[in-house]
């Protein structure tokens, strides 16, 4: 008898959720077709997504929907039996991307300017380094929401040019920011990231110079943020790393002031990125800087070519996405 009850309330479920399974394999099916023949970068679907901020929440769509999709594609032409294993993969799926398992670190497209996300949601720890100019804000602030992330541990203010702090107000608003350094302060350390400064800021530095040049490592990545510092004040700092860098973010944009051959021998950097605009009116990054790239051997992703530049960490690997549909693998 209670085989029987605990079998009929099993059918009335499954009845029930049918159709809104069948619904949603459907709307998932129809937006991974889109996201596999229209190429929109990942910043023109949260922009779209937004025209209906009342009724869906912002998502990541990069990867997660394209890889929802195909689960849905075989739901719909598999027999009843294997459907509802394939509907728990499909939740499996939405679950960790929308709640983020793993650290990341993400060099947001923000137009001529940075801002990069240092996201650890386990450790339960967010950091973003830059803030991007004012014009692209509603850029920068839909990115960091498809990142599920609705305040801020620490905001980092790498100097005062509004292509990095210009932003600093609106993030007050809209997030809550709980801590905000900036190149007037010399702290190294937040919960467990523990970050390297590697200049002494002085007077007699430009503005430019007188960027924070940070360094620290996650999950055996190493990474270096460099500013808008000029080659002088690159190599000066380098002198006090003791080991080579992985994860170069390319100074003042790539201009042909920085990022000198000396100093990429100091280095190493095996992974170069360039935050620049499209069609920037300095013309970064410099045809120099580039070729001093590619002799030194580094591999180099640019915003303005490959948008949003993710590093998601696991134990075993790390890997590489952009929101323009490349991928790769770092080793450790």
């Amino acid at each position: 008898m209670a085989q029987m009850c605990f079998r009929a309330s099993f059918d009335v479920v499954e009845i029930c959720c049918m159709p809104v399974i069948q619904m949603f394999s459907v709307i998932s099916m129809m937006l991974c077709t889109l996201r596999l023949f229209v190429p929109f970068s990942l910043t023109q679907w949260i922009l779209w997504l937004q025209t209906f901020d009342s009724l869906l929440p912002v998502v990541e769509l990069h990867g997660s929907i394209s890889l929802m999709g195909i689960l849905m594609l075989l739901y719909l032409i598999s027999s009843q039996k294997k459907q509802w294993i394939l509907s728990v993969c499909s939740i499996v799926v939405c679950f960790l991307c929308s709640f983020r398992l793993f650290p990341r670190v993400i060099f947001f497209n923000v137009g001529q300017g940075d801002s990069i996300l240092i996201h650890s949601p386990l450790e339960n720890r967010t950091v973003l380094i830059d803030t991007g100019p004012p014009s692209s804000y509603l850029q920068l602030r839909n990115s960091l929401y498809a990142q599920s992330v609705y305040e801020l541990d620490l905001l980092i203010l790498s100097h005062n040019d509004a292509d990095h702090s210009g932003n600093l107000e609106a993030l007050k608003k809209d997030f809550r920011v709980k801590e905000v350094w900036d190149n007037t302060m010399n702290k190294s350390s937040f919960d467990s990231l523990s970050m390297l400064q590697l200049n002494e800021i002085c007077d007699e530095f430009n503005d430019n110079d007188q960027s924070l040049i940070l360094a620290f490592a996650m999950n055996e990545i190493s990474f270096l943020f460099s500013g808008d510092a000029s080659a002088r004040v690159e190599e000066k700092a380098a002198e006090q790393l003791n080991e080579t860098i992985d994860v170069c973010k390319i100074a003042h944009h790539g201009s042909k002031t920085s990022t000198s051959t000396k100093f990429l021998d100091q280095v190493g950097c095996r992974l170069a990125i360039i935050s620049a605009g499209v069609s920037n009116r300095y013309g970064h990054p410099h045809k120099e800087v580039i070729e001093r790239l590619e002799i030194n051997g580094s591999t180099i992703l640019n915003t303005q070519i490959h948008g949003d530049i993710q590093i998601v960490m696991t134990r075993f690997f790390n890997l590489i996405t952009t929101s323009n549909h490349e991928f790769g693998i770092i080793g450790k």
